[in-house]
């Protein structure tokens, strides 16, 4: 744990200086997000578009805009991070509309969760699909993205009829 610690500090503190960062898992995380932010400073409205990162990309270290591994870049396609993937792709406004509308379902939930207990479940579902979000894609990930939304869909559905229940009852 030491090792990875100290390897991260190595890896943030690279980027201020003139050598590139080490090849590792988080050096290369840490090249996606730096050559993303130049690029999202690019094009903050529009964004570049889905995949359009690896071209872009080799032209920004062309231009020596950026000091990052490209060649290790390439290998992947998103961000490992919802919210840079999601500016990246479709720019500033749009992609903070996409990720708002999960962070209003987690408000939601919240509200809930004195009301309804099946709204925990919703909550948890959100708040881990966020956690996952900030080194992951998952809102970007069909399977994933199917799974949340069937997930938080069936217990608004839920939290909806038993409302309805309640006011029936009155």
């Amino acid at each position: 744990m030491k090792n990875r610690f100290e390897s991260g500090i190595t890896n943030i503190s690279t980027g201020f200086h003139e050598g590139k960062r080490a090849p590792t898992s988080a050096g290369v995380r840490l090249d996606m997000w730096e050559a993303s932010f130049v690029t999202i400073c690019d094009y903050p409205l529009t964004g570049i578009g889905a995949g359009n990162h690896a071209r872009h990309f080799q032209t920004l270290d062309q231009e020596q805009r950026i000091n990052v591994n490209t060649d290790k870049l390439m290998r992947y396609n998103h961000m490992h991070n919802d919210i840079i993937q999601a500016w990246l792709s479709m720019g500033v406004i749009f992609g903070t509309l996409f990720l708002l509308y999960i962070l209003y379902l987690t408000a939601f939930f919240f509200n809930q969760v004195n009301h309804q207990r099946s709204s925990r479940v919703g909550l948890l579902v959100c708040i881990s699909f966020i956690l996952c979000g900030l080194t992951d894609v998952p809102a970007h990930s069909a399977v994933s993205l199917t799974l949340f939304l069937l997930i938080t869909s069936l217990n608004l559905s839920y939290i909806n009829s038993s409302n309805k229940l309640k006011t029936i009852k009155k």
